[in-house]
């Protein structure tokens, strides 16, 4: 199934452009996922709280977005230090 959706895809947008900006924006997000996909369990236990559940419709989203954000910026910083760049970004 996941086979048919990637060929669906690659066929169906093959000829999009995009432009400079949202690329190079893909590109630098790319270089973080191992980082972003290790750190975002730690701040799904940090907010797993009474306080951030609420309808889920709305607490969902937020939430995700607000996880992606904090690991994406985190793999940023973490990125500069040469040790863990060389090790996992």
């Amino acid at each position: 199934m996941s086979i048919a959706v990637f060929v669906l895809f690659k066929n169906k947008f093959k000829n999009i452009k995009v432009n400079k900006t949202f690329r190079k924006l893909i590109t630098n997000l790319s270089k973080y996922t191992l980082f972003i996909y290790m750190a975002h369990v730690i701040f799904i236990i940090l907010l797993e709280n009474d306080i951030l559940k609420f309808n889920p419709i709305l607490s969902v989203p937020i939430i995700s977005l607000i996880i992606f954000t904090i690991s994406a910026l985190l793999a940023a910083g973490f990125s500069k230090v040469p040790i863990v760049n060389k090790f996992i970004m």
